[in-house]
């Protein structure tokens, strides 16, 4: 019986392969930031209107806003001024600074007892 023949199976042979690993630490970043001090609520006695606002004694960049008849101090954002005339803070530019003298009076009064 003719059968066929087989040849055989030749492999070629490898050289060994080298298997490198590499790895590296990433370190994270530390950053370390001091939080701005946040200024209590000025509380009244005399009531104000709910939602007014008004002009921050001795400063341009500060201005109170009246929640629950209590006075809240708030900061514009850089760059910006309290502007009196327009209630909202205002580009610096437009708006130079000038501390309201007459806002002291008014917060003294709206503190009394």
């Amino acid at each position: 019986a003719d059968r066929p023949t087989q040849r055989p199976t030749v492999r070629p042979t490898r050289p060994p392969q080298t298997t490198w690993s590499t790895t590296s630490t990433v370190r994270p970043t530390r950053f370390t930031t001091t939080p701005k001090p946040v200024a209590p609520p000025v509380t009244t006695t005399k009531e104000c209107d709910h939602g007014q606002y008004y002009a921050y004694p001795d400063s341009c960049s500060h201005f109170l806003i009246c929640v629950n008849d209590n006075l809240v101090v708030q900061q514009c954002g850089p760059g910006l001024n309290w502007n009196d005339e327009k209630r909202m803070c205002d580009w610096a530019h437009k708006n130079p600074c000038k501390p309201n003298q007459n806002a002291a009076l008014v917060m003294k009064d709206m503190t009394k007892n």
